[in-house]
Formats: C-alpha cells, sequence, structure tokens
C-alpha cells in the first residue's frame, strides 16, 4: 500500500504506563521496523507530581536510583526507556525538561537498577 517503508512506530510508554511493553508491542516494533518512539515519557508530569499511589510508588525508587546516577528523577526515567531502545518523543517547552531528557542519553542504567524501576511500576510487586 505505501511506497515509503514504515520505519517506526509511536506508542504510550513510560514508567506509569507500560503497557505497550507487557503486551508485546515494543518487541514487535523493535523486530519489525527499528527503535519504538515513547510518547508522553514522563507521563505528562506525573511521574514527578503525580499523587496516585503508582505514581509515588515509582518516584521513590527513581529517586533512590537518581541518588546512585548523581542526576534527578527526570533524567532516569527517560534513561530507562533508552536502555529499553525506545526514543522519547517529548511535547515539552520547559527548558529545565528538555534538559533533563538530553541528560539521560547519558546515563548508562546497568540491568539491576533497570529491572528495579520497571519492577516498581507493577501494581504486584513480582
Amino acid at each position: 500500500f505505501l511506497r515509503v517503508p514504515i520505519v517506526t512506530n509511536h506508542v504510550e510508554l513510560n514508567l506509569l504506563n507500560t503497557t505497550a511493553l507487557d503486551n508485546g508491542q515494543v518487541d514487535y516494533i523493535k523486530q519489525r521496523y527499528m527503535r519504538p518512539l515513547a510518547a508522553s515519557p514522563l507521563a505528562s508530569g506525573r511521574i514527578e507530581n503525580g499523587t496516585d499511589e503508582l505514581a509515588v510508588r515509582v518516584r521513590i525508587k527513581l529517586q533512590e536510583i537518581a541518588i546512585k546516577y548523581s542526576t534527578n528523577i527526570e533524567s532516569i526515567a527517560v534513561a530507562w526507556l533508552i536502555k529499553l531502545g525506545a526514543l522519547p518523543l517529548i511535547g515539552t517547552t520547559s527548558e529545565p525538561r528538555i534538559a533533563n531528557i538530553v541528560a539521560a542519553f547519558s546515563i548508562e542504567l546497568n540491568n539491576q537498577d533497570w529491572y528495579e524501576i520497571y519492577q516498581s511500576s507493577k501494581q504486584d510487586i513480582f
């Protein structure tokens, strides 16, 4: 149908919405195309400011890991996506937030930290 091949896909993906990872969409995109584009990588500010149980639980873990890497929670949240192979699709005009996202590209999360962050996003801790 298309004369130009599809080379990526964007899905909502962040630590407060891991559905695309959990249901295999991210794996499919990576196998079929290239790198998925992660829309709303900071969950529209909920990662930093959300008051619901999930946001608070994830933020606590991000704060713990951020100290280890001498950075902030936004950079760690985006570094988590980058390690997954996704590219963050940002929609902010906030210069500090953009700087935090850029900083994420220089953070190399180890596998244990990546998994602990992911685990914090699950309702049922496995």
